[in-house]
């Protein structure tokens, strides 16, 4: 399964993907607990949006930059 960490206050804090919110600074460990990386490398994202639901790809989402 899946973890997601948040950061609060300069320290990652293990959290459910669905309670992130937007401008978090969030980051998810795979199910071998490697860091999940962007297309570029990032494994640090900065959330500007809430979690949604997705229903045309049936999970869980949350838009990033």
């Amino acid at each position: 399964m899946r973890r997601t960490q948040v950061l609060e206050k300069g320290i990652w804090k293990d959290t459910s993907f669905k309670q992130l919110y937007r401008e978090a600074d969030f980051r998810i460990y795979d199910e071998n607990n490697m860091l999940v990386k962007d297309s570029n490398g990032n494994t640090e994202f900065h959330a500007t949006s809430n979690p949604y639901y997705s229903k045309a790809y049936e999970c869980w989402m949350i838009n990033t930059y």
